[in-house]
């Protein structure tokens, strides 16, 4: 299971209060998936739309979905993935360090 969470959010706890592991004792990968994939682009797009503001230069293009695909691929999306690993563990992604699926 995997939550999306702004990436400048320094707490080290999440939303159901799990610790979160250091980045030098993660034992996932950092290769996204798909579902993962989605869910960013999903979550990031709704934001745009809502706000229109976007990390990256976007060109002409007005279709949020897009905008977030080129955010993600610049490497510019302000998001993070959260994957749980136990019940009360669980690693912290910055969308930026993932390789895409």
């Amino acid at each position: 299971m995997t939550e999306i969470r702004e990436a400048n959010d320094d707490s080290d706890k999440t939303s159901e209060n799990l610790k979160i592991v250091k980045p030098n004792d993660r034992i996932t990968s950092f290769r996204m998936s798909l579902y993962e994939y989605c869910n960013v682009v999903s979550v990031r797009a709704n934001q745009i739309q809502n706000t229109n503001k976007t990390f990256t230069n976007v060109g002409l293009e007005t279709d949020p979905i897009k905008m977030a695909e080129m955010e993600i691929l610049h490497k510019k999306c302000p998001l993070a993935i959260v994957r749980k690993l136990n019940n009360h563990e669980a690693e912290l992604f910055n969308v930026n360090e993932m390789t895409l699926p």
